[in-house]
C-alpha cells in the first residue's frame, strides 16, 4: 500500500496532466468537498454535465495513475 505522502504526490501529478475542466471538477468535488449543484453554480455547467465531467475525470485520473505511474488499482483506494 502507498504511503499517504506518495499517494498525494501521484494524485497531484495526475491532476496536472488532466484537461483543465476535469482537474477543476475533481478538485472542487474531492478536495473542496462541494456538492454537484454547487459545482454547477461555480462553473456554469449544468448538473448533468457536471456529473458527466466528474465521471470522465475519474476515469482519466485512474488511467493516468495506473498507466503513467504504474500504480496498482488496489493502491488507489
Amino acid at each position: 500500500s502507498l504511503e499517504e505522502d506518495q499517494q498525494r504526490y501521484f494524485i497531484n501529478e495526475a491532476l496536472k496532466m488532466l484537461p483543465a475542466k476535469h482537474s477543476l471538477s475533481l478538485r472542487l468535488f474531492y478536495l473542496e468537498e462541494y456538492q454537484i449543484n454547487e459545482i454547477s453554480q461555480i462553473t456554469g455547467w449544468t448538473e448533468s454535465n457536471t456529473k458527466i465531467i466528474l465521471h470522465r475525470a475519474r476515469n482519466k485520473m485512474e488511467k493516468i495513475l495506473t498507466e503513467q505511474f504504474n500504480l496498482d488499482k488496489k493502491d488507489l483506494y
